[in-house]
């Protein structure tokens, strides 16, 4: 999978890492941009994309009962607050399963669509929230 990932990478003109067995790439849409990894499992993709602004503690018990309400409504993927020694941040998941090769640029397309959704749509409540 992980050729296929980087194949598709390259065709679609984007610049990216690979580190830890993850791609990474800054990834946006209008003015806004955030932080996206995507690994490869045997048959799927799973992406993850990060709100750009840290998470104070202050803010905690709110961020998460926006993540709930998120979470509980979603169609596809989910929110969650990913804490580090160093910080939080709020991360959306979404995992999209591949059938067979022939749909891998398919697949590629639809979980950076749906990511892409899920974090513009959410982009305004997640700031409120946080300041």
């Amino acid at each position: 999978m992980k050729g296929y990932l980087d194949a598709e990478m390259r065709r679609n003109g984007f610049s990216w890492l690979s580190k830890n067995g993850y791609t990474t790439l800054i990834a946006g849409l209008g003015d806004k941009r955030w932080k996206m990894a995507l690994s490869c499992g045997e048959s799927m993709f799973t992406c993850y994309a990060a709100y750009p602004w840290e998470i104070p503690h202050s803010c905690r018990t709110e961020v998460l009962e926006q993540i709930n309400k998120i979470n509980a409504t979603a169609a596809f993927g989910c929110c969650f607050l990913l804490e580090t020694e160093q910080n939080r941040l709020i991360v959306f998941r979404c995992d999209m399963i591949i059938a067979d090769e022939y749909s891998i640029t398919e697949c590629f397309e639809n979980v950076l669509k749906y990511t892409t959704v899920a974090l513009y749509t959410h982009w305004d409540t997640f700031k409120k929230v946080t300041r």
